[in-house]
């Protein structure tokens, strides 16, 4: 019997072809089995339906993946790592309706946000006796707009699923879209059309005082939107409000725990026809002053005004700049960085830092100002026609860190720094018309 090896080396020298090609053919390697995409998770939030509050305890399954997930205290859950594509996540929660929700695409290496509201289902219990705080208002459009039917006063507002679809880039620009609201200066806000003195602003619940010391207005450009949980307005007082409640309540909330890293670098510029390249009047200025910090040049010293009126050497001391130098102003410049995510699995810590600056110069030139001794009278005793040009810096920093520490309990330490300043510079001339007098006017504040 001829051995198989050698009957194939017969045969193929039978066709012509030398045993020695067959040994010199290259063996072709099998591929290389493809990378698994990685793991996604999928995170959210539980509410009841009638009344937007947050479910605490609800467990969480995925469909294929052995574990629950339980919602905290604010109804947020977020799963073990999931295989990356399509997934079904159920919700039960004793006393309601459980929900599934198919067809959830779990993007490789990120989070999918799936929220759940759910609704009561009749379960004969024991009696129980339950106590339970105002939640904060939910960042879904369903849970915002429950929460709104549920509140003891008129209220309206904007979730963090709506700032989402539009393309706002601060909380000035987020709460335009709110109704009742009106915004000046493009960050403060006017409810209902009633002075600045008769609303207040919330963060997180806490009052925030105002930089303005002459207003009752809180700057909502330095919030911004992609770390926004929600913004609600309450027009009618209600016991939990602050006692200085008057016209209407703005309530701005922070996002705790990112879902996903939020890592943002914006820089802007602005042109101002007017101003921009033209040279105008301006004091001198140092680092402190681009900074906001320039103020103790522009009072008299201490000494000098203590126990006693102002007199020759009280008005010396102010700063000896009255007409400023003639310099160019640049275009409007203004950037901002935020910075949000968390962190860990079973205690995880959240965190927020954002910091926005904006520096300004504007010009008005043949500003007219006339004084009229009496009502109805036809004749000023005194006019003045100055120019007057202004040099502005805000800027603000927030810096928010969370810790969950149970499935109940959790630590905050939310902080806001704001800063402004105006230097503001005015030259012309004037006329008192009672003894016929024209004078120069210089004025700096």
């Amino acid at each position: 019997m001829v051995p198989r090896r050698l009957a194939l080396v017969l045969v193929l020298s039978t066709l012509g072809i030398p045993a020695r090609m067959l040994a010199q053919q290259p063996t072709l390697a099998a591929p290389p089995p493809a990378a698994a995409p990685a793991p996604g998770r999928i995170t959210g939030r539980v509410i009841d339906r009638e009344t937007g509050r947050p479910l605490q305890g609800a467990r969480i399954t995925v469909n294929g993946i052995a574990g629950t997930a339980e919602t905290d205290l604010d109804g947020r859950y977020r799963t073990p790592p999931v295989p990356a594509g399509l997934a079904s996540v159920r919700a039960a929660f004793i006393g309601y309706k459980p929900a599934l929700r198919d067809g959830i695409q779990v993007p490789p290496g990120t989070v999918a946000v799936v929220d759940f509201a759910l609704t009561v289902q009749a379960v004969e219990l024991e009696e129980l006796t339950v106590e339970t705080a105002i939640p904060s208002a939910p960042k879904t459009d369903a849970g915002l707009l429950a929460a709104q039917q549920a509140a003891p006063s008129a209220s309206d507002g904007i979730s963090a699923e709506a700032i989402t679809r539009n393309p706002d880039a601060n909380g000035g620009d987020v709460i335009r879209r709110v109704t009742g609201i009106t915004v000046f200066d493009k960050k403060y806000v006017v409810v209902r059309g009633l002075n600045e003195r008769y609303s207040n602003t919330l963060l997180n619940g806490v009052d925030l005082p105002s930089p303005e010391p002459l207003k009752k207005v809180v700057p909502l450009d330095i919030f911004p939107a992609s770390l926004l949980e929600s913004i609600v307005t309450t027009k009618s007082a209600t016991p939990d409000k602050p006692g200085d409640f008057a016209g209407g309540s703005v309530e701005v909330r922070t996002k705790e725990f990112p879902e996903n890293p939020v890592l943002q670098v914006s820089v802007s510029q602005g042109l101002n026809s007017q101003s921009t390249f033209e040279r105008f009047a301006e004091g001198p200025r140092t680092f402190r002053d681009a900074l906001a910090f320039g103020a103790d040049r522009r009072r008299p010293s201490r000494a000098a005004t203590s126990g006693r009126p102002l007199d020759e050497r009280a008005m010396e001391s102010f700063r000896d700049v009255w007409t400023g130098t003639r310099q160019e102003a640049l275009p409007n410049l203004g950037f901002g960085i935020n910075w949000g995510g968390q962190t860990g699995e079973m205690h995880p810590f959240g965190w927020i830092l954002s910091t926005t600056y904006s520096s300004k110069r504007t010009f008005t030139p043949g500003r007219l100002s006339a004084y009229f001794p009496s009502a109805g009278a036809t004749t000023p005793f005194t006019a003045l026609k100055v120019d007057e040009s202004a040099t502005t810096v805000d800027w603000g920093a927030i810096g928010n860190f969370s810790w969950r520490v149970g499935s109940g309990h959790k630590l905050g330490w939310k902080n806001l720094y704001t800063r402004n300043a105006e230097e503001t510079l005015s030259n012309g001339s004037g006329l008192l018309a009672d003894n016929d007098i024209q004078y120069r006017y210089f004025g700096a504040q």
